[in-house]
């Protein structure tokens, strides 16, 4: 019986490691997207203020 218990605390323990690393790893992803998109977003502003500009 004790051995059960000592199992099911390493697996669980084992589970909530590797759902905190996915989630970590989901982070990281979301973060270089969102600066990926922003970066984007300013080129694309830029662009536009340049044809804005060359208009005139």
């Amino acid at each position: 019986m004790g051995q059960l218990l000592a199992l099911h605390i390493v697996v669980s323990i084992c589970v909530f490691t590797g759902y905190a690393i996915v989630a970590v790893i989901c982070w990281c992803l979301d973060r270089k997207h969102d600066a990926m998109a922003a970066q984007i977003e300013q080129a694309a502003l830029v662009a536009i203020a340049y044809r804005e500009v060359r208009r005139v």
